[in-house]
């Protein structure tokens, strides 16, 4: 069985001189996979750069509900979304805010994610022009709140998610 060591860099396409220096490591040869996110003004900037890649690289969806605007229309999901139209909860905010909601207001969290979450997926499909199995991770990890995860799990048949990172990080003791 052949090992492979990806060397990952998160957040392509969240702005330009971000996308350029992932394209320089991987120009390099330093990193061989990357999560793009798809919820910036910059997505299709790193779309094109990948596209013009010489080499192809090992490519996740970066989904993103902590940080900027989301793809869906603000009215779809004013339990996830401030007045500013932008995501209003951090990784532990939205983690107990969920844990502390009544079962009506759960639901409703849950289905205006998994909206966002399919948005995101459709947007990011598109933009790459294939129908392969799906990788998939988060900006701030937020996939690792368990009730996220379960919504990812909810839709991953339907979008052939075959992959979903589980963040390991090495403690020197």
């Amino acid at each position: 069985m052949r090992k492979v060591i990806n060397i990952h860099a998160d957040d392509y396409g969240i702005g330009n001189e971000i996308t350029d220096n992932i394209l320089d490591c991987i120009n390099n040869g330093t990193v061989n996979s990357v999560s793009v996110v798809c919820t910036t003004d910059h997505f299709e900037y790193g779309i094109e750069k990948y596209n013009n890649l010489s080499k192809k690289i090992r490519l996740c969806l970066h989904l993103n509900l902590v940080e900027g605007k989301p793809l869906t229309p603000k009215s779809e999901i004013d339990h996830i979304v401030g007045q500013s139209g932008e995501f209003k909860y951090s990784f532990l905010s939205l983690w107990l805010h969920y844990a502390l909601s009544p079962k009506s207001k759960k639901e409703k969290l849950r289905f205006q994610i998994k909206t966002e979450i399919e948005n995101q997926i459709d947007k990011y499909k598109s933009a790459i022009h294939n129908d392969i199995p799906l990788l998939l991770d988060s900006h701030m990890h937020f996939h690792m709140i368990p009730f996220v995860f379960e919504c990812i799990l909810e839709v991953s048949k339907k979008h052939k998610i075959d992959f979903i990172r589980n963040p390991y990080e090495l403690v020197n003791l």
